[in-house]
């Protein structure tokens, strides 16, 4: 597992510059989901390169899950995508699907609230969630 180890090296480089990882809470609440091509039916939803929290966000919702975390294509990058009931991942900003997913699932609501309060797409930078002055994340996440 090439991307999990990523996460872990990168959750202890950032562990040493201060006390907040954002890798180390993806590490605790994070899973891997499956790689799959996106079904051809929903090929027109797909989004602009390189705004993948964007597109992740305008996908979710009637059955799709948002995820945030890290996808592995070439290398390991930061990223958000799309799961369904079964774990499969909706890939809707790349041509092709990463060998390896590995996120924090949050439900609609509370990723419509992040969006609105921060005014950008994008949950995992977030401070106050790593922070933990959302205290009740956990509750609303899934």
């Amino acid at each position: 597992m090439k991307l999990l180890d990523y996460i872990k090296q990168i959750s202890k480089l950032q562990k040493q510059c201060s006390n907040i990882s954002r890798d180390e809470f993806i590490l605790q609440n994070g899973k891997h989901f499956i790689p799959q091509s996106l079904p051809q039916h929903l090929v027109k939803y797909q989004g602009r390169k390189k705004e993948c929290f964007k597109n992740a966000y305008q996908f979710a919702g009637n059955g799709f899950t948002y995820v945030e975390g890290y996808a592995f294509s070439i290398i390991p990058v930061e990223h958000a995508w799309c799961v369904d009931n079964e774990g499969k991942v909706y890939e809707i900003t790349w041509d092709e699907p990463g060998s390896e997913y590995f996120g924090v699932q949050f439900n609609f609501e509370y990723i419509m609230e992040i969006a609105l309060m921060k005014k950008c797409y994008g949950i995992l930078d977030t401070v106050d969630l790593i922070n933990g002055k959302h205290t009740h994340w956990k509750q609303e996440m899934l």
